[in-house]
């Protein structure tokens, strides 16, 4: 499930579709990733070090898709629902 997950991410990221959601995604297991050599295997940090790497600066190029994530609170000024629940 990992793989396909990493497999699905990378083809999206090649495609450039929805970039900023799948380098979300794409976070945690390149965190695991870089945890896993660094505690269980220490000889290999080159390929994890350079997947985490390159993670983060894409997220720090993508910054401005996730300003929404870091509200404290949520405004609905302008959301209007296709929906009339009045009737």
């Amino acid at each position: 499930m990992v793989y396909g997950i990493t497999i699905g991410c990378g083809f999206f990221l090649i495609i450039n579709r929805f970039t900023p959601l799948f380098l979300l995604i794409f976070l945690p297991i390149s965190i695991n990733l870089f945890l896993f050599n660094i505690f269980l295997d220490p000889g290999n940090w080159d390929i994890p070090t350079y997947v985490l790497s390159v993670n983060l600066l894409l997220m720090l190029i993508y910054r401005k898709a996730y300003n929404h994530l870091f509200y404290a609170k949520a405004s609905f000024v302008n959301f209007h629902l296709l929906i009339n629940f009045t009737e």
